[in-house]
């Protein structure tokens, strides 16, 4: 389990394995910023920055072995740019370097990581933001999913402890409560990247029944209410039960609701989208677009991960959090829906089926009608819902769709301040007459080819009715074919879970 530690040693008296400097502002200064070290090692550092052109350029590295010098053996310097740089911009830079740091430690084989803080970062950060920065980037770059690999003959060497070396103006109390912010927040989107990437033989929908249980038994401030097919049929929930249909797995929906330690503000409704394998139905997708398709359960996994950082009580919110999860798989199979069919929804609206391969927007509609049902202020839904987002905004953007100018501009700002990216796009309501059937009031797939983001979010929109809601289109950056940064590898990202903390977070009263 890797610990983070406050020490009043100074860098040149740290006892560890490896140093790594964080340097702010520090290109023409470098030697009055590294006076600390003893002489030898300053001199070879300033040598080996000037061989190699280090300037403390925005996550530029610079290694060197300090020979007995120093307590550790290794000094890592680690730039983090100029001071013409937002808050935010700063925050996400030492997530960046922080993972990095983590990395080149474990690749030393170093136990212990000190990690040095610049004065000038309290130009930019309160004494919380620096520590929950480093907690996030170390952790979070730290992560790898290997549980089905064959265990090596020999136990890699991990790293155990990161120790914080921080100027005199710093809070040690507030450092730690930033520390201990930060690892729960990571601690979530982990839990939501393990199951995200998780094999589908062992994720069906009952597998985020189970983990859904094991998060509401680690606090009295947690709820569970698991509905089954036999409940969902007497709901009404037609279109769960519908999209289910081709699959011998017994659809659920998930409710988690999280009550604060005071009386409640308002009530937030999370939705996510829990569809744990989608074979495209008998739409049936290529087999190179079926690859990663149990990952189409990412706006569930947030949701989730969300409710593993609310069960740990390192973050007091004054609202109370419904955690909706509609699950299931979408498969072929002799009782599969069919293009052509009509679902009847909870809320009583009736599906045409264009698409079998449209399944999210209605399995979210009948959880939505649901969340309304718990008389909630607010409804955010997490979704990996159409291809087009990715066409539009690239694989590490999100869409934002919302009725809602606050809930749009409070999510924009949380993303900034979480290192996640959102784009907002609009609700054209003229789009909305390319949803309506000839044979039912809704069709699941427009008319028109184009603006899929748009009309899928429309259609979610027909289940909202006036509650201010919003919609994230994380099919994008859900997934990562390649690793997007310092902290965020190859396979299931965790994306909303940082975006959605913040947003409760700045929502609190």
């Amino acid at each position: 389990m890797l610990k983070f530690t406050i020490s009043n040693s100074t860098p040149k008296q740290a006892k560890v394995d490896v140093l790594a400097v964080l340097l702010l502002d520090a290109k023409n200064d470098l030697a009055k910023v590294l006076k600390f070290l003893p002489p030898k090692t300053l001199v070879a550092a300033l040598h080996l920055a000037k061989q190699k052109k280090f300037t403390a350029k925005n996550q530029q590295i610079l290694t060197l072995t300090t020979h007995g010098q120093l307590p550790a053996f290794l000094l890592m310097l680690i730039g983090l740019g100029t001071s013409k740089q937002s808050k935010e911009e700063v925050m996400e830079n030492v997530r960046l370097a922080l993972a990095s740091a983590a990395q080149i430690s474990e690749r030393h084989q170093a136990l212990r990581l000190g990690v040095s803080i610049p004065e000038k970062l309290s130009w930019f950060l309160t004494a919380e933001q620096i520590g929950q920065s480093t907690s996030e980037g170390v952790t979070l770059g730290a992560y790898k999913f290997e549980r089905h690999k064959k265990a090596p003959k020999k136990q890699a060497i991990k790293l155990k402890e990161v120790i914080l070396l921080p100027v005199k103006n710093d809070d040690p109390a507030k450092l730690s409560r930033g520390l201990k912010r930060g690892e729960s927040v990571a601690s979530g989107v982990t839990m939501a990247r393990d199951l995200i990437n998780e094999v589908p033989i062992h994720q069906h929908p009952e597998h985020l029944v189970d983990a859904a249980r094991e998060i509401a038994k680690k606090s009295d401030a947690l709820k569970i209410k698991i509905f089954g097919k036999n409940e969902l049929e007497k709901m009404g929930c037609g279109g769960i039960l519908g999209v289910s249909a081709g699959s011998p797995h017994e659809p659920y929906l998930i409710h988690l609701i999280y009550q604060p330690k005071k009386q409640a503000q308002e009530k937030i409704a999370l939705v996510g989208k829990g569809i744990t394998f989608d074979s495209g139905g008998l739409h049936l997708k290529p087999a190179d677009f079926m690859n990663n398709m149990k990952m189409d359960m990412a706006g569930a996994a947030a949701v989730l991960g969300i409710f593993e950082i609310l069960s740990q009580g390192r973050v007091d919110l004054t609202q109370e959090i419904h955690g909706i999860i509609p699950t299931c798989e979408n498969m072929t199979g002799p009782h599969a829906i069919k293009p052509g069919d009509i679902l009847k929804m909870k809320n009583g609206k009736t599906v045409e089926i264009i698409s079998p391969d449209a399944e999210g927007r209605i399995i979210l509609g009948d959880a939505i009608t649901y969340a309304r049902e718990q008389k909630v202020d607010q409804i955010i839904d997490l979704a990996t819902l159409t291809g087009a987002c990715i066409a539009a905004l690239g694989n590490d953007i999100a869409g934002l769709l919302s009725n809602n100018q606050k809930m749009t501009a409070d999510l924009m700002a949380a993303s900034h301040r979480a290192g996640e990216k959102l784009w907002p796009l609009p609700l054209e309501k003229s789009y909305e007459k390319n949803l309506i059937s000839d044979v039912a009031d809704l069709r699941n797939l427009s008319t028109i080819k184009g603006g899929g983001t748009i009309t899928g979010a429309l259609f979610i929109k027909q289940f909202v009715g006036k509650t201010p809601w919003a919609h994230l289109d994380i099919a994008g950056p859900a997934w990562a074919e390649k690793p997007l940064n310092a902290y965020t590898g190859k396979g299931g990202v965790g994306f909303g879970v940082r975006t959605v903390m913040e947003y409760l977070t700045l929502n609190t009263k």
